[in-house]
């Protein structure tokens, strides 16, 4: 059932797509690398690089240049020393982490430190042979490190490399790098992710405007068409991105924006049709932004494996305004390239915020009740059907800060690999919703959990389920309220519905007020589940199981639960998780909690 609801929503023609591509994946690494270069046209192109960015750019100071024995490799929280020769893909590491050696931001963090210092890297001679080593054992095709996405991020790091690091290019690994997006642009993941497609139209526009000849030319008009209308497609009409996840949507705007800088200072034209995505997203950004930079967590959002939100707004302020904000490094030269032949209306994000942001098309709402409560609810579609892979099972889930610390937050996301924690992190049970079952009429027989988005496998997903009902407003007595239903509960009868209704009190603590109805056609077993932040050591959980009630249920059962929460990939902090059980009979039933989250009780400064 879980394949057929896939196939239903990915439709015939993506299906026939993703077939395709991993096909053709396939055979580029079965065929012998003759065959892959018939891809390149060898013969009838040959790269010229261009250097009109390079002369504009301050001078570095020089350092003594050295040869490292190892370097330290640390991605996703897990750190190893490599020592030329080594194998660039193992079997002791996960795929992520191989991919991200692949990658090259590591190269690119390491310049943009010294870029900021002001000096040419002093390690740089290493860098030059590692960049070498790479081209010499990545054949044409084959391997991680020619896998689509993997060239979008490695590419464009190569492009910044050469650009502000002049030292770096010869020929050879002009010609490798030239290869890659001759290689990328004939294996486009048009069926894969939007975030993933987006990241090889921007390297292949990227690329093109550093090269003359006519290839390039067409590589970059053909591009840029297909980029406009992936941007009409992908960017929601309130500003977010396709796929609602925060995380990869200020990836998406800080890759747009330095690929802006770049067609501004090269093609000498600001793109209307870009400029005007990158205000709506821009904005949406500073709508979703949460005291000391967090934002909501919905989907896969890992928010330490972003750029800084705060950095990625004063880049795009930056673009917008054409002035500087505070910027350092690479972004900061690349802001020093534009230019000053455009009078644009100014973006003003100071007064955006309002106390209640309601996303409409992302299908979130951000309260910010005051004294430093603020709640974030996920209520509308919870992804996007035809490319779901990044969704989690969270309709109707909500997280609350105060002074950007978690109270009650979702577990994240810490790993992508096919694992427990992976299941665990995409699960309804990861989230604070609540679930039903049937009634078991096996003593011993485990419940089967239903999830409002059935996902299963690394990024599969089945069944979604769909919005019904969503208001929203503020009630006489002060109480900011959001009221939405979904059809998720539908395959055992039940007609589901939650209210959720905040307050600001006199002494600055929070008033939380939710109510699950549940309209049943048979009786069932519900659980409703909470995940405390870390290092609050069940106060609030204990607060909720305390104030919980049912009508004609006296006592809930409950279990707590020692799990985590993730801010990143390989990052995750223990914390406590309370589980409620009863049972349901046919007919209304309403589960109400009615709390008073006291920042004293918190012990937060």
């Amino acid at each position: 059932m879980k394949i057929i609801a896939a196939i239903i929503n990915f439709g015939p023609r993506l299906l026939f797509q993703r077939l395709l591509f991993h096909v053709h994946r396939l055979f580029n690494e079965k065929l012998p690398i003759e065959y892959n270069l018939l891809y390149l046209d060898k013969k009838n192109n040959k790269p010229k690089w261009k250097t009109n960015i390079e002369n504009k750019l301050p001078n570095l100071i020089s350092e003594r240049d050295i040869y490292k024995k190892e370097i330290e490799f640390k991605f996703l929280n897990e750190s190893r020393k490599l020592q030329i020769p080594f194998k660039w893909e193992n079997k002791k590491w996960t795929k992520l982490w191989a991919y991200n050696l692949h990658y090259f931001d590591w190269a690119r963090e390491y310049i943009e430190e010294s870029v900021s210092k002001g000096i040419w890297p002093k390690d740089s001679k290493y860098l030059e042979a590692i960049i070498d080593f790479w081209i010499d054992n990545n054949h044409v095709g084959k391997g991680y490190g020619w896998d689509s996405y993997t060239i979008s991020i490695r590419a464009r790091n190569w492009i910044w490399l050469f650009i502000f690091c002049p030292k770096l290019k010869t020929d050879r690994r002009i010609e490798s790098l030239w290869d890659q997006l001759c290689w990328l642009q004939k294996h486009l993941e048009k069926s894969i992710t939007p975030n993933h497609y987006l990241e090889n139209l921007i390297t292949l526009i990227v690329g093109s405007l550093n090269f003359d000849g006519e290839k390039a030319t067409r590589m970059l008009n053909k591009t840029a068409l297909t980029l406009k209308k992936q941007l009409d497609y992908q960017i929601l009409n309130d500003g977010g991105h396709i796929e609602r996840s925060a995380s990869y949507h200020i990836l998406i705007l800080d890759r747009l924006l330095e690929m802006a800088f770049l067609v501004e200072k090269i093609k000498g034209v600001r793109w209307e049709w870009l400029t005007s995505k990158l205000i709506i997203m821009t904005e949406w950004t500073k709508k979703i932004r949460l005291i000391n930079g967090n934002f909501p967590s919905f989907n896969d959002s890992p928010k330490k494996d972003a750029p800084n939100i705060d950095t990625v707004l004063s880049f795009a302020l930056s673009y917008l305004n054409k002035k500087n904000n505070n910027l350092t490094g690479l972004r900061l030269l690349l802001s020093q390239l534009n230019s000053n032949n455009y009078d644009l209306k100014l973006i003003n994000l100071e007064n955006l915020n309002k106390e209640v942001d309601i996303l409409k098309n992302t299908g979130w709402t951000i309260i910010r009740i005051g004294n430093g409560w603020e709640v974030c609810i996920k209520w509308g579609s919870p992804c996007c059907e035809e490319f779901p892979g990044h969704c989690h099972s969270d309709f109707l889930s909500f997280d609350v800060f105060y002074k950007g610390l978690p109270i009650l937050i979702e577990t994240g996301t810490s790993k992508y690999n096919s694992s427990y924690t992976r299941d665990f992190e995409r699960s309804g049970e990861g989230h604070n919703i609540i679930q039903i079952s049937k009634i078991n009429r096996q003593i011993n027989k485990k419940s089967n959990w239903i999830e409002p988005i059935q996902v299963w496998g690394s990024f599969r997903v089945g069944r979604i389920a769909k919005l019904l009902n969503f208001e929203s407003g503020k009630d006489s007595n002060g109480y900011i309220w959001t009221k939405a239903s979904h059809d998720g509960y539908k395959k055992l009868g039940v007609d589901y519905e939650r209210s959720i209704k905040v307050k600001l009190l006199p002494k600055g603590d929070l008033k939380l007020f939710i109510v699950d109805n549940l309209k049943c056609k048979y009786p069932i077993k519900w659980r409703q589940n909470w995940h405390e932040g870390p290092d609050l050591n069940k106060k609030v959980l204990k607060q909720i199981l305390k104030n919980t009630k049912v009508r004609s249920q006296k006592k809930l059962k409950n279990i707590f639960k020692k799990t985590w929460t993730s801010e990143g990939f390989g990052i995750r902090k223990k914390r406590f998780s309370l589980f409620i059980y009863g049972i349901f009979p046919k007919g209304e039933n309403e589960l109400f909690l009615s709390i008073k989250l006291k920042k004293d009780l918190l012990n937060i400064k």
